[in-house]
């Protein structure tokens, strides 16, 4: 609740007139946006929320990174998620990232962003000015996690 005060942090509740459809929350920092979750109600998939909204935050940031949990089984729904985003307009990167023991992969709406190692760390870093709970976010994510191509 506290990271989703910070000025650098948008964290949308998202509602079609007083019904809660989903919620988004990104991280901005340096040149980028970083989606750090977004989820769409069960019941509302497939009608078109989830990709308006992808829509207006790519056409509001250049440059929109965000991991999932990689998978290669075309019967999960970690690969159907990564369809969807590669669906509106989202790149393979072919980058990766490990952290907490789950493998992650890297999609990006800009081919042309440099991802390194520590433009991903400042996803941790830049989700709030508290030192306090930069330390908390340092104990349950690994922030130095191992990235690879």
């Amino acid at each position: 609740k506290r990271c989703a005060k910070e000025s650098n942090v948008i964290f949308n509740a998202i509602y079609d007139n007083d019904k809660l459809v989903g919620f988004q929350y990104t991280i901005k920092y340096d040149n980028i946006a970083y989606l750090m979750y977004f989820a769409i109600d069960n019941d509302k998939r497939n009608i078109g929320y989830g990709s308006e909204i992808l829509k207006q935050l790519t056409n509001s940031y250049n440059n929109v990174l965000l991991s999932i949990e990689r998978s290669t089984n075309q019967k999960e729904l970690k690969y159907k998620r990564k369809q969807f985003y590669l669906r509106n307009g989202f790149i393979a990167t072919n980058k990766y990232i490990i952290d907490n023991n789950v493998e992650y992969e890297l999609l990006c709406n800009n081919d042309n962003l440099n991802i390194t190692k520590e433009l991903l760390q400042g996803r941790y870093i830049n989700m709030t000015k508290s030192k306090i709970i930069r330390y908390i976010i340092s104990k349950m994510f690994n922030v130095n996690g191992s990235f690879y191509m």
